[in-house]
């Protein structure tokens, strides 16, 4: 299993807006045998805009397998 949380801060130069950008997800592997690995994550994800019409979320899910030789 696995967790994240992030925070991002943006300055941007010569218009004073800032923007902070949030991150929280959680993660799993489970291990099929010697070769395979199934994963899988959720992330969700906002912005917060000093200018509101920037301002978004955004839900991520991600499913992939891996192969090691």
């Amino acid at each position: 299993l696995s967790a994240k949380a992030e925070l991002n801060r943006e300055e941007h130069q010569g218009t004073g807006e800032i923007d902070d950008t949030y991150d929280l997800g959680l993660g799993s592997t489970w291990k099929l045998n010697r070769t395979l690995q199934l994963g899988a994550s959720y992330v969700h994800e906002w912005l917060t805009s000093s200018d509101p019409t920037n301002n978004y979320q955004s839900d991520t899910v991600k499913v992939e397998l891996r192969a090691h030789h």
